[in-house]
């Protein structure tokens, strides 16, 4: 408990300030869509709004997983601790999983409260289009930076991909198209691309724990 309060410390960087400072902004447009004339108060333009606005939050988030370690060049000091790899990680995942989890159901209470009465059934149709959406583009971040190891290579992926995807609407992406659910393509249903879309989340996880692994495996090798 107390390294993963550690790993928490070390995660408020000025990217998570950031984050948080889209987060709210993004609350503010749910408040005053309507009034703003941005659209109307019904589950499919919630839809809309978390899916461009949230994984903009939530690629900040992953990509800080290991900020200060980075901007630090601490990241081989990090390897150094007597702990296996893969838990040091899997903590700041589970931290961040959590911080996510706050600020998605922060985006359904704001709409539940401000624009409509989410029945069971909305906030499961909204879960269901939001999260993997959110869960691909966070693991590939996370996964990048770590290649990389640069913060900014992250973020770059991330926020290129959301780019592209906004721009070509699938054209190029076809099965794991980020927004199938607002302008959906012939290429995949809607129920299989977010399938597709958790399944390449996980692929990318176990991709940042098996390099993050093999990272510290190859620094001690180095040193002997």
């Amino acid at each position: 408990m107390r390294r993963m309060f550690y790993s928490g410390k070390l995660m408020l960087s000025g990217y998570l300030y950031g984050a948080f400072i889209l987060l709210f902004g993004l609350l503010f447009i749910l408040v005053n869509m309507e009034s703003w004339e941005i659209a109307q108060a019904n589950v499919a333009s919630i839809i809309t709004i978390l899916m461009i606005g949230l994984p903009l939050f939530n690629i900040l988030l992953f990509t800080n997983l290991f900020a200060e370690d980075m901007e630090e060049r601490a990241l081989d000091l990090v390897f150094t601790y007597p702990h296996r790899a893969h838990y040091l990680l899997l903590e700041r995942i589970v931290f961040a999983l959590i911080i996510a989890t706050i600020a998605f159901g922060l985006s359904l209470l704001t709409a539940h409260f401000t624009l409509l009465h989410l029945s069971y059934e909305n906030l499961w149709e909204i879960t269901k289009r939001v999260v993997p959406v959110n869960a691909y583009l966070s693991g590939l971040s996370l996964l990048l930076s770590l290649i990389g190891r640069n913060v900014l290579i992250g973020l770059g992926a991330g926020i290129s991909y959301w780019l592209l995807e906004l721009m070509t609407m699938g054209k190029w992406t076809r099965a794991l198209h980020l927004f199938q659910g607002i302008w959906p393509t012939q290429a995949v249903t809607l129920d299989n691309n977010g399938l597709f879309l958790l399944f390449g989340s996980m692929g990318w996880l176990a991709g940042s724990i098996i390099l993050f692994t093999v990272g510290k495996r190859r620094m001690i090798s180095n040193l002997l």
